[in-house]
C-alpha cells in the first residue's frame, strides 16, 4: 500500500514525536518543512524543490 504524502509526513511525526506531545510534533514538523524549502546546501540537492516526499524518504535518515 502506497502511501501519499500527507499520510507519511503524519505518520512520521507520530512515530518521531507522538509521545511528546504538540510542541514536540510541532517542532519536527517544522524541522522537515524547513529542509523540504531550502534553497542552498544540501538539503536543496535532496528536496527537489520542496519534494517533502524526498526529504522524508532520504536514505539514511
Amino acid at each position: 500500500m502506497a502511501l501519499d504524502t500527507r499520510e507519511l509526513f503524519a505518520r512520521l511525526i507520530q512515530c518521531e514525536a507522538g509521545g511528546e506531545g504538540t510542541a514536540g510534533m510541532q517542532a519536527v514538523a517544522t524541522v522537515i518543512m524547513n529542509r523540504a524549502t531550502v534553497t542552498e546546501g544540501e538539503f536543496a540537492r535532496v528536496n527537489n524543490g520542496g519534494d517533502v516526499r524526498a526529504v522524508i524518504t532520504q536514505p539514511g535518515h
